[in-house]
């Protein structure tokens, strides 16, 4: 597979596949910056103008955020909003786009403002998405609009029950965001309660933030 990609890169004029192939495989080795190089050639060969342009994007995108958990190294998280920003101008009415956006913001405090208008733009693109209403939701919080937030993650959750779907962990993190900016200290310790037992798959770094949170709640009762 090596010998062929480097083949493909020497002698073939737009070797899209290799650079695909080659991207693929360094993710695979954690060689991130490597990974990013050669997606970053799909896009030149594609054009923006090609609609695989936003896939390659996308995919440029996911991997920067990879290398930016690995680092911490808020390169790559500009680097990140700047490719999405950039998509936007491309697909500007991209609901998946700019709640991605507004997601990525908000979750590391970043122009949190302009996070919140991402974000009602993507809900009022679809309003019955309950993904992108927590999303809302969330950027509420992080602006201090807290009961605004409580309402959209209630209707969020009624979505969710009512197309059968489990609901995140992280949403019930929203919810008691939002129940403590409201000094709703024993609702908030339920809903980050409810976070902890809500799936298996929740990374460490949440459940010691959640657990952090109710311990604070706690003591202050």
């Amino acid at each position: 597979m090596t010998a062929w990609i480097s083949k493909e890169l020497a002698g073939n004029e737009k070797p899209l596949k290799a650079h695909t192939l080659a991207s693929s495989l360094a993710q695979r080795k954690g060689s991130y910056n490597e990974a990013i190089e050669h997606v970053g050639r799909c896009m030149g060969i594609v054009g923006k103008d090609s609609p695989e342009w936003v896939e390659y994007a996308l995919r440029k995108v996911n991997l920067q955020i990879m290398a930016y958990l690995k680092t911490g190294d808020k390169v790559y998280f500009k680097s990140a909003t700047d490719l999405l920003a950039e998509m936007l101008q491309v697909q500007p009415n991209n609901g998946s786009l700019m709640n991605n956006l507004a997601y990525l913001l908000t979750d590391n405090d970043q122009q949190l403002e302009t996070a919140l208008e991402y974000a009602r733009k993507a809900h009022q693109a679809d309003p019955g998405n309950a993904n992108y209403l927590d999303t809302y939701a969330y950027a509420q919080c992080k602006n201090g609009q807290y009961e605004q937030a409580e309402q959209s993650l209630i209707r969020s959750i009624q979505i969710y029950d009512v197309s059968g779907q489990s609901i995140p962990w992280d949403l019930y993190e929203h919810f008691g965001m939002a129940k403590e900016g409201l000094g709703k200290s024993a609702q908030a310790i339920e809903m980050y309660q409810k976070a902890l037992a809500a799936s298996d798959g929740i990374p460490e770094q949440g459940k010691q933030r959640l657990q952090a949170a109710i311990e604070r709640l706690q003591q202050t009762e």
